[in-house]
């Protein structure tokens, strides 16, 4: 490892380079620090790859909770509404069909 930095330091480095904030002298300490040693390059590759995956996790719950809300509420909204809106078929038959055959029965 670089004297000039500590573990911890090095550490800090390394997540700028990997936001893509670390400026061109921190990213040559970066590097310098990664040829240094293949431990040091395991170490960063392990970094890599976690620091991908957290992006994953992140663009998952970036989901806006309140939004999905108000949309399934609207969604319930329009369903009865249309079901309101439906007309209601009465039928004619079944009432007249109904008073014949209580005539029928008188």
């Amino acid at each position: 490892m670089n004297e000039k930095y500590t573990y911890d330091e090095i550490e800090v480095l390394i997540t700028k380079v990997l936001s893509n904030e670390a400026l061109e002298k921190e990213k040559k300490v970066v590097d310098a620090w990664i040829k240094k040693s293949d431990k040091n390059r395991k170490q960063f590759e392990e970094y890599s790859k976690i620091w991908d995956s957290s992006e994953i996790v992140q663009d998952m719950e970036t989901v806006n909770v309140e939004a999905a809300w108000k949309r399934f509420e609207n969604a319930i909204e329009v369903k009865e509404r249309e079901k309101k809106a439906e007309p209601k078929i009465i039928s004619i038959f079944s009432n007249k069909l109904a008073r014949i055959a209580a005539v029928f029965l008188l």
